[in-house]
C-alpha cells in the first residue's frame, strides 16, 4: 500500500520528466491516457503540475474531440469532484448524436453505456451545480436516442444489446413498452448465442429496469426460463441470486424453479450467504410466501452470526422479514440479530418518502374524494410499524385503503407487482382491513365509481364496526409495543424498560427523551392520556 501513497521508488517521476518535454506535442488522446493510468492510485501518482497541465490541454483542444476522446474524456475523470467535464460531454453527444453514430448500433450502445457508468452520482451533482438529477437527466436521454433505438435495435449483436439492457437497467425508462418490445424481440432472436454471462446481465436488467420493476412479455420469461437451466451450473451465488429475484419479482418463478432451485439452494446454503446475496434471497423467499421454519431459523442465525454490520443498502428484505417472523414466532430470541441490524435500523425511516407520496396528483385527488362525497375521514400516507407505507387509513376502525397504481402493476400484465402483494399481506397479518383500488380500473369506471366504492366502504365498515374503548386499546397496544421495539434497538434494552415504566406512570411528556426518527409522527397518536390503556 505505501507504494501507491508515495512514490518511494521514483517510477511515476521517471515517466513524467520525459513526457513533460513534450507534453504539448501529444495529441489529445495521449493526454487522455497518461492521465487515465494515474487516476486509479490515491493520491494521484503525477506530480500536481503535471495534472494541471494535462486538463489545461485537454481543455483547449476540447472542440476538436471526436467520438473516441470523448468517451475516454468521460471514463477518465467520472469519478473526478473537481473536474466539471460531464456537462460538456453531455451536451455535445447530445447535440450531435446522430453525426456520431449514424447506422452504427455498436456506437449507439457504446454511448449509452458510457454515458450511465460515468454521469455524475447525486452528490457530484449537488457540487457541480447542476439542475437535472439523474431521473430528469435520464429522462432527456431516452427522449433524445429514442428514434435511434426504435431503428437500431433491431440491428444490434448480443454484446450489445447487453450493453442496452443495463443501460436501460440504470435509466429505468417508464412507459416505453415499445422500446422494450424492440428490445426484447432482438434478444430473444439471439437466444441460441448466449453465454452465462449474458444471460445473467439480460435477466437482471429486465427484472428492474421500469424504475424497479421487472419489465417484459410472459412470453420473454417462459423463454428465459427455459435458457436456466443451460447455465444454472455455471453461475457464482450472486449471479444464481440475482436471476432467482428477477423471476420473483416479475412473478414468473415456476413450481420448477421454485422447488428444484430455490428452496434446495436456500436449505443447503442459507448459513454462509453475504449480504449481497441474503437480499437477493430473502426477497425471493418474502415474495414466494415460503414459510419453512428451518429456512428462516437459518436466516435468523446467518445475521446473528454475521461478522459486520447490515448495510442500509441491502436491509429493507430482512427488515420486513425480522418483523414478519417476530409476529409469528414471538419466543424466537433476536437479540444478536437486532446489534447486527442497529445501525441499518436507525436509518431506515419510511416517513422520508412522504413527501414523494403526497406529491402524487393521484394521491391528493382520492384524499379529496374519499373528504368531500363520503365525508371520510382519512388519514393520508400513513407509516405502518416502518415496514410499508399505507397510502390511506380509517382510524379507528383500522381499514386501509391501499392504491395500486401504474407502478404497482407489473407492465405488459394487469397482475399486481410482488412487492405491492407483500404490502397488503403485512397489513392483513397485523390485523387490517383492506380496500383495493387498482387505479386503471377505478378510472374506467367513470360514473360508477361512487356506487362501487360505497359498497366497498360499507362493507368494510360493517366488518370493522367504531368502537372507540376496544380500538383505542389495541392501537395503543400497537403503539406501545412499536416504540418499545424501536427504543431497544436504537438505544438499549434498559432504556427501552425505563420506556414501559413512565407510560404506566402516564409521564408522556419523557417521551421526547427517546432518539426515534419519527419521534412527532408516533406520539402524535397519543391524544388522550385517559384514553391510552398500556397492556399489565
Amino acid at each position: 500500500e505505501l507504494r501507491y501513497k508515495e512514490d518511494i521508488f521514483g517510477v511515476w517521476a521517471a515517466i513524467e520528466e520525459p513526457v513533460m518535454k513534450v507534453i504539448h506535442k501529444l495529441n489529445v488522446m495521449d493526454l487522455i491516457k497518461y492521465e487515465y493510468a494515474s487516476v486509479g492510485t490515491h493520491p494521484k501518482a503525477f506530480s500536481p503540475l503535471f495534472h494541471q497541465t494535462i486538463l489545461g490541454l485537454i481543455n483547449e483542444d476540447f472542440d476538436q474531440c471526436g467520438l473516441k476522446e470523448l468517451l475516454h474524456l468521460w471514463q477518465t475523470y467520472r469519478n473526478h469532484k473537481r473536474v466539471r467535464f460531464h456537462t460538456k460531454i453531455f451536451k455535445v453527444i447530445m447535440d450531435k448524436a446522430e453525426e456520431f453514430i449514424g447506422e452504427d448500433p455498436k456506437v449507439l450502445a457504446q454511448i449509452l453505456y458510457s454515458y450511465v457508468n460515468c454521469r455524475p452520482k447525486r452528490h457530484a451533482r449537488r457540487e457541480e451545480g447542476l439542475l437535472d438529477n439523474e431521473e430528469q437527466e435520464s429522462g432527456k436521454v431516452v427522449e433524445r436516442f429514442f428514434p435511434l433505438l426504435i431503428k437500431l435495435i433491431p440491428k444490434m449483436e448480443l454484446p450489445e444489446l447487453v450493453h442496452t439492457s443495463l443501460a436501460f437497467l440504470m435509466l429505468k425508462p417508464m412507459n416505453y413498452h415499445d422500446l422494450i418490445l424492440k428490445l426484447e424481440r432482438a434478444i430473444l432472436k439471439k437466444k441460441d448465442a448466449f453465454d452465462a454471462f449474458s444471460y445473467v446481465n439480460i435477466v437482471y436488467a429486465f427484472s428492474k429496469m421500469e424504475k424497479g420493476n421487472a419489465t417484459g412479455t410472459d412470453a420473454f420469461w417462459e423463454e428465459m426460463d427455459k435458457q436456466f437451466y443451460k447455465f444454472q451450473g455455471q453461475l457464482d451465488d450472486l449471479e444464481l441470486s440475482r436471476v432467482l429475484y428477477a423471476f420473483a419479482n416479475r412473478d414468473s418463478m415456476s413450481e420448477k424453479m421454485r422447488d428444484e432451485v430455490l428452496l434446495p439452494y436456500t436449505r443447503k446454503n442459507m448459513l454462509k450467504l453475504d449480504y449481497a446475496v441474503l437480499h437477493n434471497i430473502v426477497f425471493c423467499l418474502l415474495y414466494q410466501n415460503i414459510e419453512e421454519e428451518e429456512i428462516w431459523k437459518d436466516f435468523v442465525r446467518n445475521i446473528s452470526y454475521q461478522k459486520y454490520r447490515v448495510p442500509i443498502l441491502y436491509y429493507y428484505p430482512l427488515h420486513i422479514a425480522r418483523k414478519m417472523l417476530k409476529d409469528k414466532y414471538p419466543k424466537w430470541n433476536f437479540y444478536h440479530f437486532d446489534i447486527v441490524a442497529m445501525e441499518a435500523e436507525r436509518y431506515l425511516v419510511l416517513t422520508r418518502r412522504q413527501d414523494d407520496y403526497k406529491r402524487d396528483p393521484f394521491n391528493f385527488e382520492m384524499c379529496a374524494w374519499f373528504r368531500n362525497v363520503f365525508e371520510l375521514n382519512v388519514n393520508p400516507v400513513v407509516e405502518f410499524q416502518n415496514t410499508v407505507m399505507i397510502d390511506f387509513a380509517v382510524f379507528p376502525n383500522n381499514i386501509a385503503i391501499m392504491l395500486q397504481k401504474e407502478f404497482d402493476t407489473l407492465p405488459f400484465t394487469s397482475r399486481p407487482t410482488p412487492m405491492y402483494k407483500l404490502r397488503l399481506k403485512i397489513l392483513q397479518d397485523a390485523g387490517w382491513y383492506i380496500i383495493n383500488i387498482n387505479q386503471k380500473e377505478f378510472k374506467e369506471l367513470g360514473v360508477n365509481r361512487e356506487q362501487w366504492f360505497k359498497e366497498q366502504l360499507d362493507k368494510a365498515m360493517e366488518e370493522r364496526p367504531y368502537n372507540d374503548h376496544v380500538d383505542m386499546v389495541r392501537s395503543a397496544e400497537n403503539l406501545i409495543q412499536e416504540l418499545y421495539e424501536r427504543i431497544s434497538v436504537i438505544e438499549s434494552e434498559e432504556k427501552a424498560d425505563e420506556f414501559l415504566e413512565l407510560i404506566k406512570k402516564g409521564d408522556f411528556s419523557a417521551l421526547k427523551n427517546y432518539k426515534l426518527p419519527n419521534f412527532e409522527e408516533i406520539s402524535a397518536q397519543i391524544t388522550d392520556p385517559d384514553d391510552f390503556a398500556p397492556p399489565e
